[in-house]
């Protein structure tokens, strides 16, 4: 089959052709051949699975990386028993091989080796194939060759009618979530095809014109491809791929390709990454040519035409130039150029390589004949250290204001310093007013601090946010900005910038826009500290209505003057805004207005009350009622609606909050009258109503309450929209339709979640019956905690856990006896459980948490116990006494355990623990620690994640003292299963320890033997998943307290409580340093929970005395347990903060001033 006859089908989306393809070819049953990884890693399994659900399938993925002759003949005994009538191969290279080479040979009459070794020709094609790439490399799917491997030593299969894929399917999607890594090697495989396709002695002028455009995509886009995630990047690498392998399959691969074999086979080096080593040497070789050792037909002349032109296609003079920069190139994505430091540092290997390398097929394609001690030579030059500098540097434009620089000015252009030089384009402060606001720093003051930055080279005057004028006249190769400029009005000028640049030949590179800070957060942030809690003194209550549905109690009476308990709604509210420092409330009255007045007054217990009459009450809705109160908002204000019973902490949760333009919601009631919450990621209110969609009420995050919050600001645009909709007589219509309209995504309303406040809104009888009997039963409580607890002494717990919790937390395990049986407990066991999934970055249909009684060590003991198969290993990494103990309780169970030691204060070595599991495949599991708390250590779990995975290994990953502290998610790092406890980050009280994993796994399980009879994960799981039980006596109020632990961490956040640990961590970490200290560990390898102290060598110094002092000012350290190394530990995790820990240092100073250390240990 020529590829004019190949169906081939490219662009974003394609994957769907599959299941027209199916149809066309009539198939029923389906032969998938593809890797765990491939299928899983890339959206190839979603796009793809629904595709194929009604089909037959056969899943073919237990094989080597690159096709073995025994995987193939596997395949072909699978294949051929599942009587499949179409082939998939869906993955890289290899993957693709592998599914040509069992087509093939699958359909032959004698064993394949008679085909592979001895040449003899094929009687018949196969059942059709499809090839479908996950990655941008070998082009596979475009070549009617596959490669094969039988005892190292490479050979190949070609047909140019019965091995080429009937069908091509390249959805550059697919590579979208491809690693750095594997995009850097096959990108460096796609420019060694297309050069070497290019000075082939078996090249045409179409493999040229292939391999032209596809050289030319990788110099423009690979860099940016591995770097960055730029879906334009991705598609070219993936269009470049495609092309190579149309190249190489007319022009056939030389000298490169023959010797990177080897270095696959015999030292694991990525084949891409092989290939390589050696192109730009080679390329220096053979632009060295003449008549008497050219062995192209064509003769040395057009060899030397050919090597200029693809020195050309790199800018450059000279081969050696080209070389250079070939090899600058991989070291800028990460590949390494030295064989040397790869491991061929031997003569013995080099000659492995010559040997093994010199393969006559591929040798006799090289444009010039070259001989092993040739090959020798360049073997040598590449193992010499040397400095490889590119001959110019690309040039980066970046615009920015810049009116307080932060973290994400800092990284943008750190990242573009790693292209080349770079331009700042500053914007000027009349350009910068007409688009925020006059900026705090000049344009001068502005330039003076860029300008120290690292890496700027040039700074230039933007004259409009519009950079297109700069770009035409500064002509950078490369335009850096975030992503968010492909939205919103930004997106315009950057369809612009994209146009200009691309006139001559440059590029835009969309960095993922940098969370967590931006000028303008800064400048809402700095206003937030003059107008939060503290500031934030006014607030509106709306009570014009005439509370019809609670008739005949509102017969005479307004519905905000209705009792519970002896005491109105409204003063509820009152009572509530004047604890948390309100001083002065507008009330809106309309219905029984006159009532309200007198109740209340204008001095209602020292708070200032006014009142603003909506005389049309009866036609209008709380939008105009609030709007009536425009003239007297002086600044932030609070909005409550009248008909709420609710804790006095809603109040403090919005008044603390950052954000300017909030409300408070809370979990759905399924009243029928809920208003429905749906937010984004950023918990930025995006829907809300009471008649939203089906699919949407399924998505919201909660209920509105009632109770927001909004700036100055916002109220302004707010009553314009709303005088609008006056203007076409819409006046009868609830404020928070107003708000959702107003919002925009400059000035956001944000949600606040608080799914355990006590709250209700009284809309009729039902309503005031539960307030009456429910909620304000509730509510008192908590008050009666509250004032009890401030008899309790706090106690500041600078422990690695327990931690530090707070008194909501304490007193919540204050509730009446309840046996763990009931139905009642059961939701509290279930609210735990789908919570703690939630926070993993887990789903609850996927997910489970297994709960026991017990400290974080029964979780881990549960689990290694359980999911270790008869006859199979542990492989444990251990760089601290807690990875130390992992292994010991392998070894307590008499489990295959194999124990990989690292020193206590260093990170993991990947590249030792990949050769591990190289090594020894009876490993099934890995195990390690997140959180090394030994240390303060915080362990690469994503990228072993990812290194357990590709080789089909279960991941077990201890994060007892990370879980909710440390940002990470369960299914990006890969983690099989999750040991975490409730006394740590979470802020619960101890003895409750849990296990986080897919229920998919523990199933697989489920036929293991029960080596433990309590601590068992599958009985555990069982039963509770049948229960919503233990199975044994639970810790009840431990578990009450953990409940409300996790309701404090969901109002706080994930984001914030991070920043609450880092910022405390700062803080920590200089202040002891300032006193002197050594710290065991470097900062860029620490988490930001703990730090591990050295004690200093001085005569007075004693750690115990240290501790019972400041243990008597109520602050608790704790020893080391780094060997022989004295030391102590700091921790920062639980309900404290950096006041907490600036006291602490204070106390800290103190005592060690009343020992006499100070001064010793201080640095000179």
């Amino acid at each position: 089959m020529s590829l004019a006859k190949q169906r081939e089908y490219f662009g974003i989306g394609k994957i769907d052709k599959l299941k027209e393809i199916l149809a066309l070819e009539r198939a029923k049953k389906v032969f998938l051949v593809t890797t765990k990884r491939s299928f899983s890693s890339s959206s190839a399994k979603e796009r793809i699975a629904p595709q194929l659900k009604d089909y037959q399938v056969t899943i073919f993925n237990e094989f080597s990386q690159n096709p073995k002759l025994e995987d193939i003949k596997r395949g072909i005994k699978i294949f051929k028993e599942s009587n499949s009538d179409l082939i998939i191969a869906i993955g890289g290279g290899s993957v693709i091989d592998m599914a040509k080479s069992i087509n093939v040979l699958s359909a032959q009459t004698l064993a394949p080796e008679i085909y592979i070794i001895e040449k003899v020709p094929f009687e018949k094609k196969g059942c059709p194939l499809v090839a479908i790439p996950t990655t941008s490399g070998t082009g596979s799917e475009a070549t009617h060759f596959a490669v094969l491997y039988i005892n190292k030593s490479k050979y190949s299969l070609a047909h140019e009618e019965y091995i080429l894929p009937n069908y091509a399917i390249i959805d550059p999607e697919l590579t979208f979530s491809l690693p750095k890594a594997i995009t850097a090697t096959t990108g460096i495989d796609v420019l060694s095809q297309s050069i070497e396709s290019y000075w082939s002695v078996n090249s045409t002028e179409e493999a040229k014109a292939y391999a032209q455009e596809a050289i030319k995509l990788v110099l423009k886009d690979l860099k940016t491809a591995v770097n960055y995630p730029c879906k334009e990047a991705r598609v070219a690498m993936a269009k470049a791929a495609n092309l190579s392998g149309k190249a190489i399959n007319i022009a056939k691969s030389t000298a490169p390709h023959a010797i990177s074999y080897p270095f696959t086979s015999y030292f694991n080096i990525p084949h891409g990454h092989a290939t390589g080593l050696t192109l730009g040497p080679i390329l220096v070789f053979n632009a060295n040519i003449n008549e008497t050792n050219c062995t192209d037909p064509r003769g040395a002349e057009y060899v030397r035409l050919t090597i200029n032109k693809i020195i050309s296609f790199f800018g450059s003079t000279c081969a050696a130039d080209t070389c250079k920069k070939i090899q600058y190139l991989m070291r800028d994505i990460g590949l390494e150029t030295n064989i040397k430091r790869l491991g061929i540092d031997s003569e013995e290997k080099v000659n492995l390589i010559i040997e093994k390398g010199f393969n006559p097929d591929r040798i006799k394609n090289n444009p010039k004949r070259i001989e092993p001690e040739q090959l020798r030579k360049i073997l040598n030059e590449i193992s010499q250290e040397t400095e490889i500098k590119p001959e110019k540097m690309e040039t980066v434009y970046i615009g920015m204001v810049a009116d307080s620089i932060h973290h994400g000015h800092i990284n943008i252009i750190s990242e573009a310093r790693k292209l080349g030089d770079v331009i700042v384009g500053l914007v000027t402060d009349d350009a910068a007013q007409s688009y925020k606001r006059r900026p705090i720093l000049s344009f001068s003051d502005r330039a003076r601090i860029i300008k120290n930055i690292k890496g700027v080279t040039k700074i230039v005057p933007q004259n409009t946010l519009d950079y297109v004028p700069n770009i035409e006249k500064y002509k950078p190769s490369i335009i850096m900005h975030g992503d968010d400029w492909k939205k919103g009005s930004q997106r315009i000028i950057r369809e612009r910038a994209l146009n200009a640049v691309e006139k001559y030949g440059g590029r835009i590179i969309d960095l993922p826009y940098t969370k967590g800070i931006s000028t303008t957060e800064f400048i809402e942030k700095v206003k937030s500290c003059s107008l939060n809690k503290k500031n934030t003194t006014q607030a509106i209550i709306l009570a014009a209505g005439m509370g019809t549905r609670l008739r005949p109690l509102t017969e005479e009476t307004p519905k905000c003057l209705i009792k519970v308990n002896n005491k109105t709604l409204l003063e509820y509210s009152l009572d509530c805004l004047k604890e948390n420092g309100i001083q002065e409330v507008i009330i809106v009255i309309g219905y029984r207005g006159e009532l309200i007045k007198q109740k209340i007054g204008n001095d209602y217990h020292g708070l200032k009350v006014a009142y603003i009459e909506n005389l049309r009450f009866s036609e209008t809705g709380s939008m105009y009622s609030l709007s009536l109160a425009k003239k007297e908002i002086k600044n932030d204000i609070l909005v409550l609606e009248s008909d709420l019973l609710y804790e006095s902490s809603a109040i403090n949760t919005i008044l603390n909050s950052n954000h300017r333009n909030t409300m408070v919601i809370s979990k759905l009631l399924h009243s029928g009258d809920d208003v429905y919450i749906c937010t984004n990621e950023k918990e930025e209110i995006i829907n809300l109503g009471k008649e939203i969609s089906e699919e949407e009420k399924k998505r919201a995050k909660g209920a509105m309450i009632g109770i927001s919050k909004y700036s100055g600001e916002f109220l302004a645009e707010l009553f314009k929209k709303a005088e609008e909709d006056y203007e076409k007589g819409e006046v009868n219509y609830h404020y928070e339709e107003c708000v959702f309209a107003t919002s925009h995504e400059n000035n956001p309303v944000k949600a606040i979640f608080c799914p355990e406040l006590h709250w209700i809104e009284i809309d009729n009888e039902n309503d005031l019956k539960k307030a009456t009997e429910v909620t304000y039963p509730k509510i008192r409580n908590l008050e009666n905690n509250k004032q009890k607890s401030s008899s309790i002494k706090r106690n500041i717990l600078l422990n690695p856990g327990p931690a530090t919790t707070t008194d909501t937390v304490k007193y919540a395990q204050i509730v009446p006896d309840i046996c763990p049986r009931e139905k009642e407990f059961g939701d509290v066991m279930k609210y735990i459980n789908n919570n703690l999934i939630e926070i993993a970055g887990g789903n609850t249909e996927e997910d489970v948490c297994v709960l026991f009684g017990g400290s974080g060590t029964a979780a881990m003991d549960a689990t290694i116990n359980s999911v270790v198969p008869p006859d199979k290993k542990i492989l444990v990494i251990n760089n601290g006494a807690y990875g130390e103990r992992i292994a010991k309780i392998a070894r307590a169970y008499s489990l295959g355990c194999i124990e990989l030691k690292f020193e206590w204060d260093a990170l993991p070595d990947l590249k030792i623990i990949e050769d591990q599991l190289n090594e020894n495949p009876e490993i099934s599991c890995v195990a390690m620690i997140h959180h090394e708390t030994t240390t303060g250590l915080l362990n690469q779990v994503k990228e072993i994640g990812e290194l357990v995975k590709n080789h089909n290994k279960v991941f077990i990953v201890d994060t007892i003292s990370s879980f909710a502290g440390i940002p990470m998610n369960i299914k990006e790092f890969n983690i099989d299963f999750m040991m975490s406890t409730s006394n740590k980050c979470i802020q619960g009280m101890a003895g409750v320890s849990f296990v986080i994993c897919s229920k998919k796994q523990l199933e697989r399980i489920k036929e293991y033997p029960r080596r433990s009879f309590y601590l068992s994960l599958y009985d555990q799981y069982e039963y509770f998943i049948k229960n919503y039980q233990m199975r044994f006596t639970p810790p009840v109020q431990t578990l009450y307290a953990l409940k409300k632990a996790i309701a404090e961490f969901l109002e706080e956040g994930y984001e914030n409580r991070v920043a609450r640990y880092t910022q405390s961590w700062k803080v920590l970490r200089a202040g002891v340093q300032e006193l002197g200290f050594k710290i065991l560990t470097q900062p860029e390898n620490e988490s930001n929970l703990l730090i591990t102290l050295l004690n200093p060598e001085h005569p007075n110094f004693n750690f115990n005395i240290l501790h019972d002092k400041l243990f008597e000012k109520g602050f608790t350290i704790y020893p080391g347990k780094v060997g022989k190394v004295n030391s102590f530990r700091l921790s920062n995790m639980g309900a404290i903060d950096e006041k907490d820990i600036s006291e602490f240092l204070v106390t800290f100073e103190g005592v060690l001033n009343e020992m006499g250390t100070i001064g010793q240990q201080k640095p000179t």
